[in-house]
């Protein structure tokens, strides 16, 4: 487990440090630290356990709860909170992992366990759990895998800034908002892909099978919308004044913006989710438009060889000529030569996509 401590001091110098005891002793109103936790040690959880005295029912949810799919929660302590959350990012995002498991809106265990069912995703994206205790003037984040949202805020820390200022809960809501950035971002992509195979539906050009396309397009907005939609109470509860002893007014007021942040969030995804019945409903317009224009081409040529046919068939009636009297040999030629029609009939409806 990588362990990344930074102090942010408001009247001092922003700089990564060395976590030990006399750091986390020395931490002051204006100054507040953050500990980030990659990987699954116990020896390194156990570490940080210690350092900032874990509430021992905290330190025995989260070494139960290590490696499982939990629904998104919020637990008060006396000293500090405890709050889970999914991330959405993209395979590529981070090195190799376990297969992820992907929330799914089924009936899960009604005890305080907050274990929940899931599925195996085989989409683009990927869930990342990430947890996070937040003390008055301290916040730890602890993850198994990569958590793009969390690189993405230590990289825009360019130099000195006033993050010391803020107070634990609000420097959560900071590291909430990247969270929800992380799932506009996964929208974004799922949009322009969308646009990509309404203009493929349209042209009906493309060789690849639309529908399959469509589909795994609708599983993946089903992934992303079945992560964020179970945000919901726990967003809502970091939004309510004084939810626990030690957070501000400020804190407050941050947490509420990310809460209508995510409100917009799960907006876009039911948009996201239109959009691919839209293109569901393109697809299929167009494949109604070209089914009847092969039954057009089809209906015109029977018309030209059904009286040819009957023509045919009251000729070896009405007229007896040498050229009828062809014998075993012409009857298999015959024969063969409606197997043949009968393949290249199938080979070039095969080949302009009638069937």
């Amino acid at each position: 487990m990588a362990i990344y401590a930074y102090l942010f001091d408001s009247e001092g110098q922003d700089r990564p440090v060395k976590l030990d005891a006399s750091v986390v002793s020395e931490v002051g109103n204006l100054q507040l630290l953050w500990v980030d936790l990659k990987g699954n040690n116990p020896d390194e959880f156990s570490r940080v356990s210690e350092l900032f005295d874990f509430p021992q029912s905290l330190w025995s949810t989260m070494n139960s709860s290590a490696g499982k799919a939990q629904r998104p929660r919020l637990d008060l302590y006396s000293t500090c909170f405890h709050v889970n959350v999914d991330a959405i990012q993209e395979r590529g995002d981070s090195g190799a992992g376990p297969e992820p498991v992907v929330a799914h809106p089924v009936k899960h265990d009604s005890g305080e366990s907050g274990h929940w069912h899931g599925i195996s995703s085989n989409s683009a994206f990927k869930r990342i759990t990430v947890n996070a205790v937040v003390f008055p003037n301290v916040v730890v984040t602890i993850h198994d895998l990569q958590a793009t949202f969390l690189d993405n805020f230590d990289e825009r820390i360019k130099g000195d800034t006033h993050l010391g200022r803020l107070d634990g809960p609000a420097f959560l809501g900071v590291l909430l908002n990247w969270h929800i950035t992380g799932y506009f971002r996964a929208l974004e992509i799922l949009e322009a892909e969308v646009d990509r195979l309404d203009d493929a539906a349209l042209r009906l050009r493309d060789d690849r099978n639309l529908l399959t396309d469509l589909v795994r397009l609708r599983r993946r907005v089903a992934l992303v919308r079945h992560t964020l939609l179970p945000h919901r109470e726990v967003y809502a509860t970091l939004a309510r004044p004084s939810f626990a002893p030690f957070v501000t007014d400020d804190a407050t007021k941050t947490l509420g913006l990310v809460y209508d942040r995510m409100e917009r969030a799960v907006e876009a995804t039911e948009n996201a989710r239109e959009l691919v019945l839209g293109s569901f409903d393109i697809f299929t317009t167009q494949t109604a438009l070209r089914t009847n224009e092969v039954v057009k081409v089809l209906t015109v040529v029977s018309a030209l060889l059904l009286p040819a046919g009957v023509i045919a068939t009251l000729a070896t009636l009405l007229i007896r000529a040498p050229v009828y009297d062809l014998g075993r040999t012409g009857f298999w030629a015959i024969g063969a030569f409606v197997v043949l029609l009968g393949t290249s009939g199938i080979l070039i409806a095969r080949t302009r996509r009638w069937i």
